[in-house]
């Protein structure tokens, strides 16, 4: 998927979020002022001293918890689907950016990123002095874009970064390296 209809679908998925939560703290707040409302319809009187009018007033504000409770329900089930979306948008995001993202200039001959697609390491080469090194591109939460976070010295023998690696996935071939 293109990444400006990711960023899109993620964008919205988070305002949804957001209208979700406030309507869910909207429908706690009114639970308990159902019952203090209530409370205060009654006179405060114990259950076996209602009169009709009170039972009336119970069974109308039981309605209303009633379907107050069903709403919550309903609309935490939303909210943890839409967490689940954003997780998922996010996540494709990270990785479209990573896979298509023009590489640092230099001479690249290899390239890895990590299992969540947060952060991209190039490897370089410079073949007048014939050492390596090796960058690292962070994914920015903000702008939705890389950026380097960091350059490491030169290397004599690549070797010397072999080690490290293997917890990271090799998507050279992505870049035809």
């Amino acid at each position: 998927m293109e990444k400006k209809i990711l960023l899109s679908k993620l964008l919205d998925a988070k305002k949804t979020k957001k209208s979700e939560l406030i309507f869910l703290i909207i429908l706690f707040v009114f639970m308990f002022t159902n019952i203090f409302i209530l409370m205060w319809l009654t006179g405060m009187r114990d259950m076996s001293d209602f009169s009709n009018r009170d039972w009336i007033f119970a069974s109308i504000m039981g309605a209303f918890e009633l379907l107050t409770v069903v709403l919550l329900f309903i609309t935490a089930d939303s909210f943890g689907k839409n967490n689940v979306l954003i997780a998922s948008l996010s996540n494709e995001l990270r990785q479209i950016t990573i896979e298509q993202s023009p590489l640092l200039s230099g001479n690249p001959i290899r390239v890895y990123t990590d299992d969540n697609y947060t952060a991209r390491m190039t490897i370089f080469f410079i073949p007048s002095t014939l050492d390596f090194y090796y960058c690292v591109e962070s994914f920015d939460t903000q702008t939705f874009e890389l950026h380097k976070t960091y350059t490491s010295e030169f290397f004599q023998d690549i070797d010397e970064l072999s080690g490290g690696l293997d917890a990271l996935e090799n998507i050279s071939d992505l870049f035809n390296l």
